[in-house]
C-alpha cells in the first residue's frame, strides 16, 4: 500500500468500519488491511476510538469535495 502508515491506518478503518461496523472490525483486522504494527498504530492514534474518528473526519473532507461535482453532474449547472 503506498502512502504514510498514517494514512493506510485512516484508509482501512474507513473501509472496515463502514464495511462491517465499529464494534465488529477489531484493531488485528485494521492494522492487516493497513500493513503495519500495534506499534505505528500507537504512534498516531491512542485507541480505535481516535482512530474512527479520524476516518469520520476524512470521510467528512471526500464527500465535501465530492459533493459539489456530484450536484453539478445531476443536476446542471
Amino acid at each position: 500500500m503506498a502512502g504514510t502508515a498514517r494514512k493506510r491506518l485512516v484508509q482501512a478503518g474507513i473501509d472496515a468500519f463502514y464495511q462491517r461496523g465499529f464494534h465488529a472490525t477489531g484493531l488485528d483486522t485494521i492494522l492487516e488491511r493497513a500493513e503495519t504494527t500495534k506499534t505505528t498504530f500507537y504512534k498516531y492514534f491512542e485507541s480505535k476510538n481516535d482512530l474512527a474518528l479520524a476516518c469520520i473526519q476524512e470521510n467528512n473532507v471526500r464527500w465535501r469535495e465530492m459533493f459539489p461535482g456530484l450536484l453539478e453532474e445531476i443536476g446542471g449547472e
